[in-house]
This record gives structure tokens, C-alpha cells and sequence, in this order.
């Protein structure tokens, strides 16, 4: 059947964490019949959204009504020239299947761009070059990346309520960015689309089912809640889930090294230590302070980041993290 997509504007002026400014297209594929277990129903067209620069970035996403937007399954394309491909599973990266190969464990790695390999190969991304070191110790660990580009704490603990326990990981890896994090979790728009948001500390969900952004002109929500606390209390829940299944969780914290001169980025970075000892409390947590470990390897932002748009991790600064992340989990004895 030939396509028909349609264009449209949904938002624009809306800042990212490095002050640059996203707009996003929405594209929308006909309805179609489909022959299924014996009948012919209609089938509803999936709904994509795409921020600008695609033509450079490569970048589009799945609508989806409970977390705003995912990844969109079994698709290769590029982010900024480099291969990118997702799994039936909507991981960039290779196919899993829900149920654990016999003998072996699992990690599953929750996070944003950062984890998702925002400008680097699919290859280059930390949880790659982590699974490989696993292979190549004898260790028989896969480590799953579930990152998707944009996510809050708060999409990624529903995520992983709704998705990502299907994969009974013995370890959760939660990749938690500073510098942008407590704001996305505070917000019901991000980025130009809409997403679901925590209301009160109860972890009451609002905005859901998550708006359309092509059909819906949404006004954004905002908790009144500091976005240090509902994302402290979001990693207690996550801490709660894991301990369900058996599963430790590993907060993994970063952001910092890209402004370790700023007063006001080490202000939050020692309120939100602050906060640590009551997630770590319940048993089941460990915290690795990922830019405290990056000063102890004298990693500068120039060396982490450069020849990658907007701060991210370039190859070294992923092969540092697989480096950091293996050793933290060596020393907590969490590889047993």
C-alpha cells in the first residue's frame, strides 16, 4: 500500500538542556486492513514524532498513550551519520528475548540520550562495550539498553513497571542526568511533546492517556512538587519494584562534568546527595556517582564529548562509562 504522510508543525520555542531550540513534525500513515487470526479489521495508523534536523540527526519516535513516545521498533536508520537500528522490543539494541537464556543474568539499563547514544554508533554506546568485556571475562551477563532520547526518571519507572521487568533483570541500572532530569520530571511537555507526569508524591499520573500531539492542543501541566523530591521519591518506587523480582538497582548520577565550575549545578548535586540515604535505605540500591569518577580519571567534558552535538558522550567518554559502571558492580559484588 503506498504511504500518505502528513506534515504538520506541532511546537516550537521549546528549550533543551543546552539552550538549543526543538520543534517537532508529527507524521501519520493511513489507516489500513489487515487479515488477522482469521478476520479483516482496521487497523490504526501509528503515530510518529520527529523533532527538526532529522535530515541531520536521524532521530524519530513512537506516540505511545502511556509514556508520551518510544522508540520505534525494528527500524534502521542514522543519528548523525552513525548506524542506528532498534529490536522488536523497541532497544536499540540487538534482539532479546523476554525470557533469560539459561544460565545467564541480566542488566537492564534505564536512561535518556545519554544512554540511548545520542551521535555515536550503535557499537560505541556504553551497555555495547560493557556486554563485550562481559563476554570476553567469560561472564555470561547481557546488559539490555533501554534508553530512550528525552525521558524523564518519571517515563522510565513507568517504563520499567509496564516493559522492562518482562526481561526479569537481576540488575537495574537507572542512568540519572542532573542536569536535566528533575525538570523533565516536573513537566508535562518536554521537548514539544506531551508526556505523562507525577502530581503528587503518591505518584498519582496525570496528562494520561498521554495527548496526540497532532491533535491536541495541550497546556502544560507543572507539579508543585521540587523535582529533586519526585525523583527521589520515583527512585524509592523503582527501589520497591526491583526488590519484587530480586533485582538491585544502581542509581548511576552524572551530569556535572560538563559544568563542574558552576555553583549552582554543585548546589543540586549536594542536595540531591543529600537525598540519597532514604532510597539507599530500603535495601537493594547502590549509588555510583559517575562524575566523581570521572575526576578521579581526570575525564574533562572536552575529552568526554567532543565531536558529539549537545554534550553527549562521544566514544571515549561511553568506553569510560563501560569502564566506571564494570568496576562499580565488581566492587559492590554484584556480579555474583
Amino acid at each position: 500500500m503506498n504511504r500518505l504522510w502528513a506534515f504538520r508543525l506541532s511546537a516550537a520555542g521549546i528549550p533543551t538542556v543546552l539552550g538549543l531550540v526543538a520543534i517537532v513534525f508529527v507524521l501519520i500513515e493511513q489507516e489500513r486492513l489487515v487479515f488477522e487470526d482469521g478476520s479483516i479489521r482496521l487497523q490504526s495508523p501509528p503515530t510518529y514524532v520527529q523533532e527538526p534536523g532529522h535530515d541531520r540527526t536521524g532521530h524519530k519516535y513512537l506516540y505511545d498513550s502511556e509514556l508520551g513516545w518510544r522508540n520505534i521498533a525494528n527500524w534502521e536508520a542514522t543519528t548523525f551519520g552513525k548506524k542506528l537500528t532498534t529490536n522488536s522490543k523497541h532497544l536499540r539494541d540487538r534482539e532479546y528475548t523476554y525470557e533469560k537464556p539459561e544460565g545467564w543474568k541480566r542488566i537492564l539499563v534505564l536512561g535518556d540520550s545519554f544512554t540511548w547514544g545520542y551521535g555515536v554508533a550503535n557499537d560505541d554506546i556504553f551497555t555495547e562495550i560493557l556486554e563485550e568485556r562481559f563476554e570476553n571475562e567469560g561472564k555470561q551477563w547481557e546488559v539490555l539498553n533501554a534508553g530512550v532520547s528525552g525521558w524523564g526518571t518519571d517515563q522510565e519507572y513507568l517504563y520499567y513497571v509496564r516493559d522492562g521487568v518482562k526481561f526479569t533483570p537481576d540488575i537495574v541500572v537507572l542512568a540519572f542526568y542532573i542536569g536535566n532530569d528533575p525538570n523533565n520530571n516536573v513537566e508535562s511537555i518536554q521537548y514539544g511533546l506531551n508526556k505523562p507526569l507525577f502530581t503528587d508524591m503518591n505518584l498519582t499520573v496525570a496528562n494520561v492517556p498521554v495527548p496526540k500531539p497532532l491533535t491536541d492542543n495541550t497546556k502544560i501541566i507543572r507539579s508543585t512538587i521540587h523535582g529533586l523530591a519526585i525523583s527521589t521519591k520515583i527512585m524509592q518506587e523503582l527501589t520497591k519494584e526491583c526488590n519484587k523480582t530480586g533485582a538491585q538497582l544502581v542509581i548511576m548520577k552524572f551530569g556535572l562534568f560538563q559544568m563542574p565550575n558552576s555553583k549552582s549545578a554543585r548546589q543540586t548535586e549536594a542536595t540531591f546527595h543529600s537525598l540519597v540515604p532514604a532510597i539507599t535505605k530500603l535495601g537493594g540500591a547502590h549509588y555510583l556517582d559517575l562524575d566523581a569518577e570521572f575526576e578521579k580519571r581526570s575525564a574533562t567534558v572536552e575529552q568526554l564529548t567532543k565531536g558529539i552535538a549537545d554534550g553527549h558522550w562521544n566514544p571515549y567518554g561511553h568506553e569510560t562509562v563501560a569502564e566506571i559502571l564494570h568496576d562499580f558492580l565488581q566492587a559492590q559484588s554484584l556480579l555474583k
